[in-house]
């Protein structure tokens, strides 16, 4: 194992689920430290705003082009989303 979050031998769903977790958590505080509001950022992303409130509330779990979407849109790169992974 090399990175605690990217390679996990037998991932069970469980575990996915809390990564996937982490992940947003980690998306909405960078988006709570810019001061940009979910409903702008959904706006500008073309997301419904339920789905973002629905994704930051944890009730629904966004694919992967969603989560680089919105990474991209927060300006942080999937290397710099691992080293917040693993600081956990």
């Amino acid at each position: 194992m090399y990175c605690q979050y990217v390679y996990i031998n037998n991932m069970n769903k469980r575990e996915a689920y809390i990564i996937s977790d982490d992940l947003v958590r980690i998306l909405v505080a960078e988006r709570n430290r810019k001061n940009i509001k979910y409903s702008r950022m959904a706006i500008e992303l073309g997301m419904s705003k339920s789905s973002v409130s629905n994704i930051e509330k944890l009730t629904q779990k966004p694919t992967l082009p969603t989560y680089l979407m919105i990474a991209n849109y927060l300006g942080l790169s999937l290397e710099e989303i691992v080293k917040r992974l693993n600081k956990k």
